[in-house]
Parts: C-alpha cells; sequence; structure tokens
C-alpha cells in the first residue's frame, strides 16, 4: 500500500468504576502497588487496542492489572458499570456519554494532549508516565502501483479537506479530533506505530486466539 493521508484520531481514555476508592492515577498506580493483580480491566477482546494500550500503561505504571477479555465492547463497558471490573479504556466521545452519568471515574487522557471536549481532564504524560499516547487513528491508502500522479492529487485534496475548519468541528462533534499528516509524515508515523505497538504486543505476551 502506499499512504496518502491521516484524518482523524480516536483518543482513548482510562476510566474505572464509579465506587473505586483510588481517585487519582497516582492514588490507582500505588494502590495496584501494594495490591499487584488485585484490579481488573476490561477489553473488548484478546489483541484489542485496548488490551494493548492498558498494557502499555502497565509496563510504564510498573504495575499489574488481570486482564478480563470480552467479546465485544458493549459486554465489557456493562460489567464496568456492574462493578464486575475495575477499569477499562474507553474512547472519548463514550466517555463523555458516561461521566455525565456519574457512573464512572475519569482517570487521564491516554494521548499526549488534552480532549477538546473534556479540557479537564490531565493526560496521563501529565501524571508523569512520558511515552503513554494512544488512540485509534484513522488514515487513507492506495494500492501500491496506484499512478503517482493520482496519490499526489489524493494527498493534496485529503490534506486540505481535514484543515478545512468546517470538516474540523464535524470531526470533533463527533468525539474524534483533526489529525493531518503529509504523506512522508504518514510513513514514518505507520512505521513508528508498528514498532511501538509491537513492542508491547511482545512484551506482554499477547496472542490471539485461534478459531
Amino acid at each position: 500500500f502506499i499512504p496518502i493521508a491521516t484524518f482523524a484520531k480516536n483518543p482513548f481514555v482510562l476510566v474505572g468504576r464509579a465506587t473505586l476508592s483510588a481517585s487519582t492515577t497516582s492514588a490507582l498506580v500505588e494502590f495496584a502497588k501494594a495490591n499487584p493483580g488485585k484490579l481488573t480491566y476490561g477489553s473488548w477482546g484478546i489483541g484489542s487496542t485496548a488490551q494493548i494500550a492498558m498494557e502499555m500503561f502497565k509496563g510504564q505504571a510498573g504495575v499489574d492489572f488481570l486482564h478480563v477479555p470480552f467479546q465485544g465492547t458493549a459486554p465489557a463497558e456493562t460489567a464496568l458499570l456492574g462493578g464486575q471490573i475495575d477499569l477499562m479504556v474507553l474512547p472519548v466521545a463514550r466517555v463523555l456519554a458516561l461521566r455525565k452519568t456519574g457512573r464512572i471515574h475519569v482517570y487521564g487522557m491516554m494521548t499526549a494532549s488534552r480532549s477538546n471536549a473534556m479540557d479537564d481532564v490531565p493526560t496521563l504524560q501529565n501524571e508523569g508516565y512520558e511515552r503513554m499516547d494512544v488512540a485509534n487513528w484513522f488514515g487513507i491508502m492506495a494500492p501500491a502501483n496506484t499512478p503517482a500522479a493520482i496519490v499526489q492529487r489524493l494527498v493534496s485534496e485529503v490534506v486540505a479537506i481535514v484543515k478545512a475548519p468546517d470538516v474540523q468541528a464535524q470531526l470533533r462533534a463527533a468525539g474524534v479530533e483533526p489529525f493531518a499528516l503529509s504523506q512522508d509524515e504518514f510513513r514514518q508515523f505507520v512505521s513508528t506505530e508498528v514498532v511501538r505497538w509491537g513492542d508491547v504486543i511482545k512484551r506482554a505476551n499477547i496472542r490471539l486466539e485461534q478459531k
């Protein structure tokens, strides 16, 4: 494939059940270190971005959470709200909806910058975990044999569209952040992501279940 351009990023947020006694990230980490393996976290499946993101945090914080995989986001979220699991990673849009109900505790953004939708929520980098930056990102690629002239036309058009104020407003209204990279930046970004996420997968020994 040939990278064209990125257009959006869906930031992840570290959240917990509302009844957790630890009200801050530092308190959460302190409790986890004193009680290794006692806290649980849910994900929408083995090998999911939710699991990898949490394993990345575990590695940087030096803590041990027990992973409880579910078949999809909905059952994992239900378990969190019901108090069957302690922690979870959720995208900003879903956190906004649940936060209003008071049924979750929001610890921090897992991206490098705060969300425009929740600018009162600190990032985990603010809390001292300087390498935490995880999100679902979206980009456009073309088949490897696409003519260069077409590729360049697509690059210029997509970048211009993503930078348009009305498009950025619509993306933010949908709970995602505009994410515009040039073609060269996108190519380098993909290479870096493969290494960064791959290292976590290897360290945590994450293996997909064979069906």
